[in-house]
Order: structure tokens, then sequence, then C-alpha cells
């Protein structure tokens, strides 16, 4: 992004920001939060096939099956789920039904710092 500028009202706040982010530092950031994910819901379940089996269909299947709701119910809930969160990070240019890039990294960081927060909770109440 080059010369990025931002007024509001009469105030500049930003005046010719330019910056770039490369595609593999966003994607090597969602696979790691898929990761991290992962490692989390290992974890909690202290089962390597339930964790696996738990993160494939909370990341790939679920979002298919929402897509089978009703429409209001689709959109209320589809932009949030984790896959979704993490496509919007991606997306140039957003539509109506998804979120902006800031918001499904938030959406993502939360997923990923709750459940990591959860395992490390757990792991030390059940295993120190």
């Amino acid at each position: 992004m080059n010369n990025l500028s931002k007024r509001y009202g009469d105030k500049l706040a930003v005046d010719a920001l330019s910056f770039a982010v490369r595609p593999g530092v966003v994607t090597g950031f969602l696979l790691t939060g898929a990761g991290l994910i992962g490692l989390a819901v290992g974890v909690l379940l202290r089962n390597i096939a339930g964790a696996i089996t738990f993160v494939v269909g909370a990341l790939f299947v679920v979002p298919g099956l929402i897509q089978l709701l009703p429409s209001s119910w689709n959109d209320a809930i589809g932009p949030y789920l984790p896959s979704n969160a993490a496509n919007a990070v991606m997306t140039v240019r957003t539509t109506g039904d998804s979120l902006s890039p800031e918001s499904g990294l938030a959406v993502f960081a939360c997923y990923i710092f709750v459940l990591l927060a959860g395992a490390a909770v757990l792991l030390k109440r059940r295993d120190a």
C-alpha cells in the first residue's frame, strides 16, 4: 500500500503512509495459528487422534455445514468461524458477508489465545 492518507473531518490523521506485507508472512502466520489451535486442542483433549479430528472438523467441515443452515444464521455465524476469520485476513476486498482483514485477525487471534489459555490452565491443574 502506498501513500495512504486518512482524514477525520478537517483533521489529518495519517499522511503518506506506505507499507508492504509479503504474502508468505500472512500465510505463515495463519498456518502457525492453525498449528497452535491444534496444539491447544491436543492438550485439552489429551488425545492426538481426537485433537486432529476436532481441528480438521472445525477448520474444514463445519464451514461447509454452516452453509446448510438458513441464510440469516449463516450470515450471523459464518464469518466468525476460525477458517473464515483466517481467510478474511488474506482478502484484499471484503464482501458484505465477511469480516474485514483487521477483524478477521482479531477473531483468529482470540481463538488462539482462548484455546491456549484453557490448555495452559488445564495442563497446570491436571499434570502439575
